[in-house]
This record gives C-alpha cells, sequence and structure tokens, in this order.
C-alpha cells in the first residue's frame, strides 16, 4: 500500500472578491503589487490598467492572467485589483476613455506605460483630458502608486475578531 499524501490549507486566501465591482458592468481596474515597480521616472505599485464591459468576470480573469509577470517580480508576494469607475453618458464609452486616460496619465508621470500593459507604448493623446480632469487622475494614480495593494486588505480579518471580541464582552 502506498503512503498517504499530507494535506495543508494555506493561511491567507489566495482572491478575495469584494461587492464593490458587482454595481458596475463596464470599469476600469488597476493590478496593484504589494511593492513598488521601477519605472523610468520613479517607483509605483501600479503593474497594469485595464478595462471590461463584462464586470467582474474579467477582472478576474486578467488579474490570473496577469498574476505571472507580476508575482515574478522581484520581491513582490501579492497583487491587488483596485476598481476605478465614472458615470456613464449615453452614446459615450466613458469606461474606455477613462482607461485611456489613466494609461496616457501614468505614462507622463512616469515615463512608460504601467509594465503589464502592451496598449498605451505608442498612444496618442486625444480628448481624454476633456472629458477627465487631469488633476483628478493623478490623485487616483498617485494614490494606487503609494498604497495600491495595501488598500483595505485587513479589514477582512479584523472584521471577524471585532465581532467576537464584541459577544465576548456581551457574555
Amino acid at each position: 500500500m502506498s503512503q498517504r499524501l499530507k494535506i495543508s490549507l494555506k493561511p491567507k486566501p489566495a482572491l478575495t472578491m469584494r461587492r464593490v465591482a458587482l454595481d458596475h458592468e463596464r470599469l476600469v481596474y488597476v493590478i496593484c503589487a504589494d511593492r513598488k515597480l521601477r519605472y523610468p521616472n520613479g517607483y509605483s505599485q501600479i503593474a497594469y490598467i485595464g478595462t471590461t464591459r463584462n464586470g467582474i468576470s474579467r477582472v478576474a480573469e486578467s488579474a490570473a492572467y496577469r498574476s505571472w509577470d507580476v508575482l515574478w517580480s522581484h520581491g513582490v508576494q501579492s497583487l491587488d485589483v483596485r476598481i476605478v469607475t465614472c458615470r456613464p453618458r449615453q452614446g459615450f464609452k466613458s469606461w474606455v476613455k477613462l482607461e485611456r486616460a489613466l494609461i496616457l496619465a501614468f505614462r507622463q508621470k512616469f515615463g512608460k506605460p504601467p509594465m503589464c500593459n502592451i496598449q498605451g507604448r505608442a498612444m496618442k493623446l486625444g480628448d481624454e483630458f476633456d472629458r477627465f480632469a487631469l488633476g483628478r487622475l493623478n490623485r487616483i494614480i498617485e494614490t494606487l502608486s503609494e498604497a495600491g495593494a495595501r488598500g483595505e486588505r485587513e479589514p477582512i480579518t479584523d472584521t471577524l475578531d471585532e465581532a467576537t471580541e464584541d459577544e465576548e464582552e456581551l457574555v
């Protein structure tokens, strides 16, 4: 008889989904590493900027596809996917323009598009900054560049701990 194999459960989740992405079908998502990545004009945690009109399923698919490139970067242990949205306009693909505007603003600040983006290397500036404020785009990029993968990772477990602490106080 052959020897039994040992089974282990990893303590940290491999993928966590939140309800925030379910509110919008058409959205822009940003994949952020837990460590800053080197670019010609500085460092950023942003590894990819993408868009979807199919909702959260495309975001999960893209995160799985891009995870190989991001996680094999030096020192990167994890990645998070952050959602960026704007109000829809009739007859205007706002999510596509928002993605282009974010890529152009990122390229303007860091010298080239995010490491996993193929689109954006030869992208020309159109009317993207007419529809979206460049200052707001830069603040979003700055926020994600500094704390992209540290977003709200811890509160998932903290809410469970707080609930048990509250229950203990009632007893």
